[in-house]
């Protein structure tokens, strides 16, 4: 193992000798995700360095500093440094005309951002000053940047629970993408062509998961799988063959949640499979939420398999947990989602303790979240009085039950 990876700091020491064929393979499997961790981080600091290093070489204000600019700032969102990224977009728009033509699609990959780190207010903030804009700017917009916006905002009302705003907003987006006209003469035209594809499967993705959380399976799969297949026509295949873009393991998550729901397990885990070992290809095991996301979904899949609870899914969901902490805080509601699922866990396994500790959690993280008058915390608040009063808790119980 040692002299397969030569390459690893001192830290990283071979295995002992009295170590067991399972134990050296285990071993030797930790160090290569070691490995590829330390060459992914190295690898998108490299490009980050590279293009700060650009910029200073270039004229002040020049369009090439902003194109640099962007590009940093996208390398940031990418690797989940989203402070680094909003940093980078705001010296963007303090350097730009009010007049030019890059602030709305900077003041949307604002909104973005602050969507993948789970700060929708900030986010509806900024696109609802793009959506200030557009009405403004009337015929002339930006049709991308108008379809943008509409999927950004359905985006947030997806992850705040409100679903048909989100189906609202989403099918505005789906319109201006099919509806408007492209010139496929010309080499522009066929490049707009694949974007608006790649649009589609994005809202098509987002679309999937509202339906899912409305527990419409039928129509979750169909969204998912129309979006996982228009992103394998327009994704090219790497030099070993492979598609691998992030955007894919998305709609292999998609797929196999669908494929959970419908208690199909295998096929699930096997659509989770493609969706990590295309985030390992790309982002070598390092610390990311779009990981943290798979490990939760493998471990609510083991939650509905018998007796793979406590050997499985729990610790799925403590990698899921550990992930989203360093990338995300602990006070972020997708921490609250982990947090639920591990308490239904414990319940499953009787211990009560454990189950309720969890709950409690999550619970007060949706509240820092969404506020006390939210459906998720009134669902969160019901849940917690019914397993008090099974415990036999009344007064707390009913303290739960009365505010939900």
């Amino acid at each position: 193992c040692y002299h397969i990876f030569p390459a690893m700091d001192n830290d990283m020491q071979r295995f002992p000798r009295n170590f067991a064929l399972e134990q050296q393979i285990e071993y030797c499997h930790l160090l290569e995700v070691q490995l590829r961790n330390k060459i992914a981080k190295e690898i998108n600091e490299v490009k980050i360095q590279e293009k700060k290093e650009k910029i200073l070489l270039l004229p002040p204000l020049s369009e090439n500093v902003f194109v640099c600019m962007t590009e940093v700032a996208d390398l940031y969102h990418e690797v989940a440094k989203y402070e680094n990224a909003i940093d980078m977009y705001n010296e963007i728009l303090k350097l730009s005309n009010e007049k030019d033509n890059r602030i709305n699609s900077t003041l949307i990959k604002m909104g973005k951002t602050y969507i993948s780190s789970g700060k929708y207010d900030q986010a509806l903030t900024f696109l609802h000053q793009v959506q200030g804009r557009i009405e403004e700017g009337g015929n002339n917009n930006n049709k991308n940047e108008v379809g943008e916006m509409y999927y950004n905002l359905g985006t947030v009302f997806f992850h705040t629970g409100k679903y048909e705003k989100a189906l609202e907003h989403l099918n505005r987006a789906t319109d201006i993408y099919n509806k408007d006209n492209i010139d496929n003469n010309n080499s522009q035209g066929r490049l707009n062509s694949k974007l608006r594809k790649l649009a589609l499967a994005s809202i098509y993705y987002v679309m999937g998961g509202v339906y899912l959380q409305q527990e419409d399976i039928e129509q979750g799969l169909e969204f998912h799988t129309k979006g996982l297949n228009l992103r394998m026509q327009q994704y090219i295949e790497n030099e070993n063959g492979e598609k691998d873009h992030p955007d894919l393991a998305k709609s292999y998550n998609g797929v196999g949640e669908c494929c959970m729901f419908q208690k199909k397990y295998d096929k699930a885990l096997e659509y989770h499979n493609l969706a990590l070992n295309i985030y390992k290809n790309r982002y070598g095991f390092l610390h990311h939420p779009d990981v943290a996301e798979t490990f939760l979904l493998f471990g609510i899949v083991y939650l509905h398999i018998d007796g793979e609870i406590k050997e499985k899914a729990i610790p799925y969901f403590m990698k899921s947990l550990k992930i989203h902490k360093k990338t995300l805080g602990e006070k972020h509601a997708d921490i609250a989602t982990t947090y639920n699922y591990i308490g239904q866990a414990y319940l499953k396994l009787g211990s009560l303790h454990y189950a309720m500790n969890y709950f409690e959690l999550a619970h007060d993280v949706l509240i820092l979240n969404f506020g006390k008058e939210h459906s998720k915390v009134g669902t969160s608040k019901n849940n917690l009085g019914c397993l008090y009063y099974n415990q036999q808790q009344y007064t707390k119980s009913y303290e739960y039950l009365n505010e939900a």
